[in-house]
């Protein structure tokens, strides 16, 4: 079974459903701008980033590669 995209949170993070569980991959190199709760406001061009986000990967099959760490840190 392909890895698919299957949620856009953001312009750099999506949920991609492997086998039967979820990971939550961040795009490394990828400085975007981030979407808050309307309460503390967003940055300016989030939810212009996050659109193109959702149109490239979502959803369709793709193909996860890992960094030197496999996880953040944080």
């Amino acid at each position: 079974m392909k890895d698919r995209a299957v949620w856009v949170v953001d312009a750099n993070t999506i949920h991609v459903q492997i086998g039967t569980h979820r990971e939550k991959p961040r795009d490394i190199g990828v400085n975007a701008p981030e979407i808050l709760p309307a309460v503390r406001g967003g940055q300016h061009g989030g939810e212009q980033a996050s659109a193109i986000n959702r149109r490239l990967v979502a959803p369709h099959a793709v193909r996860l590669e890992l960094d030197l760490a496999h996880r953040d840190s944080w």
